[in-house]
């Protein structure tokens, strides 16, 4: 489900120059500082709404509107 964000104009621009200096898309910028936040210790990694389970051949993954599972072998690819 998207996440729509408002912003003044100004920040809105920032971050589009942002993005296209370190050549990424503005949900790129954005994925980047929560991941931070998450090393960081800011917040948690897990994600609201969102249940992963290992099960012994595959990761299950449950959130609203979607189940579905990946076998083990391919969850590198996932990731």
């Amino acid at each position: 489900m998207p996440y729509m964000l408002k912003l003044p104009d100004e920040r809105g621009e920032q971050l589009r120059q942002i993005a296209a200096a370190k050549n990424k898309t503005v949900p790129e910028v954005i994925t980047d500082y929560i991941r931070a936040e998450i090393d960081a210790r800011t917040i948690p990694a897990d994600l609201p709404g969102v249940e992963v389970k290992k099960a012994p051949e595959e990761i299950k993954i449950i959130m609203p509107g979607f189940e579905g599972a990946v076998p083990l072998s391919q969850v590198r690819v996932l990731t």
